[in-house]
């Protein structure tokens, strides 16, 4: 292709100019990218929609610099490759991660952020794979999920929630799903939870003890808040809280006092970044690209999915922010 023809080409991307509601999600058109040495031009078929995104929109994420285009999770079709690339073919499906800019219709990144996808694997479960599914894979393995490890994951029938049931149980532990409805128990059961609590039914805590009465293992707290101390009264004497999410806000560090650092129970806190843990361990992204996709190939159902238009982008972000999505929110350019 020609450096005019390339020229004439553009991106429709969404824009966050300044952080706020919904309604700053502005889709715009602009000039495609160069190519950079070591990277590919993808065109993007789906988006995944992680909270994280929320929080970049609402200005209290780990983005400080506006204007931004949303989303890490992707996936598509290659359109063409630096001439320093040799090991990814135009036409290939892959997978892709990125720090921002994935709410388009395309985008340049380097090789190593993107990862071949099998023909059985459909667009839409694929972009579900990076921020949700590569979180769950790393949690269980950072904390010794195994054979005999009793775990209970907060927001069982979201993103990571699912992915966090279909891997805990593939390596053998015992899964206790926590979620507020039916219809997300349901779904947190069908992902690989053996047991799942509905707190609006009775105190989770309480629930939870009915399967693990001296308590579990570990907890997995997406949703933080308010009430994060609560999770502390869930754990097993020398037990471990992983907090890899903020859903309801920062936790209240106050509320703590009682239920852990005076709890003299030997217990443990834990906080996980995904883009913090991938900065020094990039060269884990294939090898984990290669389970998850092992993973939904043997689950290949273990996540509902929702799709809108990539215009239609405020829309989806509400949709999250009723609390009401289960699975994943996928965006179609």
């Amino acid at each position: 292709m020609t450096e005019t023809s390339r020229d004439e080409e553009t991106v429709t991307e969404i824009v966050v100019d300044a952080p706020g509601d919904a309604e700053v999600l502005q889709i715009r058109t602009r000039a495609a990218d160069e190519l950079a040495s070591g990277s590919v031009r993808v065109k993007i078929t789906a988006i995944a929609v992680n909270f994280r995104d929320i929080h970049v929109r609402r200005g209290t994420g780990d983005i400080d610099r506006y204007p931004v285009v949303p989303g890490s999770d992707y996936a598509g079709i290659v359109t063409e490759v630096a001439d320093d690339v040799t090991d990814v073919a135009i036409g290939q499906r892959v997978v892709g991660l990125a720090a921002t800019g994935a709410y388009a219709t395309e985008i340049v990144t380097p090789r190593l952020m993107v990862h071949p996808l099998p023909a059985t694997i459909s667009d839409e479960l694929a972009a579900t794979l990076p921020t949700a599914g590569m979180t769950a894979s790393f949690l269980c393995s950072s904390s010794g999920v195994g054979s005999g490890s009793t775990v209970i994951t907060w927001a069982a029938a979201g993103g990571l929630g699912c992915y966090l049931g279909a891997v805990a149980a593939d390596l053998g532990a015992t899964t206790i799903g926590i979620t507020s409805t039916d219809d997300k128990a349901d779904a947190a059961r069908n992902a690989g939870h053996r047991h799942v609590v509905t707190y609006r039914t009775g105190h989770p805590v309480e629930l939870v003890r009915e399967f693990a009465p001296a308590g579990v293992d570990i907890v997995f707290d997406a949703v933080g808040g308010p009430d994060f101390a609560r999770s502390f009264r869930m754990l097993a004497d020398h037990g471990t809280v992983v907090l890899c999410g903020r859903a309801a806000g920062e936790p209240d560090i106050g509320n703590l006092a009682a239920d852990f650092i005076g709890s003299r129970r030997n217990l443990a806190l834990r906080d996980f970044s995904l883009m913090g843990h991938l900065v020094t361990n990039l060269d884990q992204i294939p090898g984990r690209f290669d389970q998850l996709i092992a993973t939904v190939t043997r689950h290949p159902d273990l996540i509902p999915i929702t799709t809108y238009p990539l215009c239609d982008a405020a829309d989806a972000h509400r949709h999250i922010e009723t609390g009401a999505s289960i699975g994943k929110i996928v965006l179609l350019p």
